[in-house]
């Protein structure tokens, strides 16, 4: 879907706009002209002095997404979208050497109907008291209502008063640059076409094709050769002048505005900062990266979490199920335990649930580590699928459909036998060609099988052992090829255990 954002500030309470110059937009911008001017203007004196110095290595900026709903937790933007809209985040930033990460790898979450449709009413009590002053605070709303005459709804926008963002909900996904437009403005970047958002020139306006020298945002006029531009529009000379001609376009610019010279300008249709589509606004210009430059090494952003690192390998969307490894399942008291294998680099997991292959409708839950007990299960075959992530790799897809079918919720629980008391594996960790002991205190005997499972799915060791009321220690040999984490079972008529086990050198 394609953005457009315009500005918002006093000015709408006396602008004027002709009928002939109402445009249809699909959305607009709610950042305040003036939010960025002061920083602005020093960022663009400490590049002069020769303060700014290239960082040479990635920057990681902590962001804090904060989830609202209503009252009664219903409406609340998914997790999956926040990923979604996070991996894109990051792709547009990462030639700018900088990269956000989820500060803590959580989501805050605030329940409250009028933060959720009303959100201004709340800016100085809930949001004040939500916000996240060690990192970027990203208010996830449903609506954003406007301050004065706009001439579209309002997708997002950055509150320079309190350095913090609002974005509309149905603007996380992985093609709207609604997200890292505001924190252009974050970083203090203006518009290209700064002063011209509540009134955009085009066909109709008076004076058309020639602009005025003056603005109806009150900001002066850029000339098409940029021999002012150090001092109007958004005083970055490398973005050339741009009135916001025609929105519905997309990408294509309306040819024959002039500038107050008498001169056709021809706007830079791609830069994220300007009012094109979502379909083709996809850089910053080296004048803008040094703002963006200055900004980040400013004292106003001493405030941001420092010294983050990423984990060393990326994470990736092969998972592999420890237990079931079969389809048919007996649980007792409708409860489950699904474990999985640690995905390298994952922190956390998105785990849906559902009851058909297409998930509609599904449930989810965000969790750390790798399992999950599912509770009320009946008598039917459930579908899941497992979205690993950490607080920067946030781009793995989900995984393809797994299955389980639960055939008698009357049985014995299957991560537990009633009659044992304890069961543990000992030593842990353990070498990959030593023994380990498999550790049962029990009230009853019972005959079991005990077996090895590696991180593939794969059985690697199987024996049937007669388990004696009392404390029994089985002995097994191990002759592993490769370090990792494997699960040892004991599985018998009356239910399984498991235990995960660590073998290295």
């Amino acid at each position: 879907m394609r953005r457009i954002l315009v500005s918002i500030t006093t000015i709408f309470l006396f602008l004027s706009l002709s009928v002939n110059a109402q445009h249809q937009h699909k959305g607009v911008c709610g950042t305040a002209i003036d939010a960025t001017v002061d920083r602005l203007i020093k960022n663009k004196a400490a590049i002069k002095q020769g303060i700014v110095k290239k960082r040479g290595a990635v920057t990681y900026v902590p962001v804090k997404y904060i989830l609202t709903a209503r009252t009664n937790g219903s409406g609340r933007v998914s997790e999956e979208a926040i990923l979604d809209m996070h991996c894109h985040l990051n792709e547009v930033y990462l030639e700018q050497d900088i990269q956000f990460y989820i500060k803590d790898g959580t989501f805050k979450e605030v329940n409250n109907d009028v933060v959720y449709s009303d959100h201004r009413r709340t800016t100085n009590t809930i949001m004040r008291a939500t916000n996240d002053d060690t990192a970027v605070s990203i208010f996830m709303v449903q609506d954003i209502e406007s301050l004065g005459n706009t001439a579209g709804q309002i997708l997002g926008y950055y509150d320079g008063q309190r350095d913090w963002m609002v974005v509309r909900n149905d603007q996380a996904n992985r093609s709207s640059q609604t997200l890292p437009h505001e924190l252009g403005h974050f970083f203090s970047l203006a518009h290209p076409h700064l002063g011209w958002e509540p009134a955009p020139f085009a066909p109709g306006e008076p004076g058309w094709p020639t602009a005025p020298n003056v603005s109806p945002g009150g900001v002066t006029t850029e000339f098409a050769d940029g021999s002012n531009c150090e001092n109007s529009a958004d005083m970055v000379c490398d973005t050339p002048a741009d009135y916001n001609g025609l929105f519905n376009n997309g990408c294509v610019h309306n040819n024959g505005a002039m500038d107050p010279k008498g001169q056709e300008i021809e706007p830079n249709t791609s830069l994220i900062m300007s009012y094109f589509g979502d379909e083709c606004v996809n850089q910053f210009t080296l004048g803008q990266k040094e703002i963006i430059e200055s900004d980040l090494i400013s004292s106003e952003r001493n405030r941001l979490e420092k010294g983050w690192t990423p984990p060393a390998v990326d994470v990736s969307s092969n998972v592999t199920i420890a237990y079931p490894t079969e389809d048919a399942v007996a649980v007792a008291n409708g409860t489950l335990n699904i474990d999985w294998y640690d995905v390298p680099g994952a922190t956390h997991y998105i785990f849906e649930l559902g009851t058909n292959r297409f998930f509609n409708p599904s449930e989810s839950f965000m969790i750390e580590g790798s399992s999950i007990e599912l509770t009320d299960l009946t008598n039917r075959q459930y579908f899941y699928r497992i979205r690993p992530f950490s607080p920067y790799n946030t781009c793995a897809p989900k995984t393809n459909a797994f299955s389980f079918t639960i055939t008698n919720d009357q049985a014995t629980s299957t991560n537990e036998i009633g009659f044992v008391k304890n069961f543990s594996v000992f030593p842990n960790p353990v070498n990959r060609n030593g023994e380990v002991f498999v550790s049962v205190l029990s009230n009853e005997s019972f005959d079991g099988e005990v077996s090895v499972v590696d991180f593939t799915g794969k059985t690697i060791y199987r024996s049937f052992e007669n388990f004696v009321a009392g404390d029994n220690q089985i002995p097994v040999q191990l002759n592993l090829d490769a370090n990792g984490i494997y699960l040892m079972f004991v599985k018998s008529d009356a239910g399984i255990l498991k235990k995960k086990f660590v073998v290295n050198e």
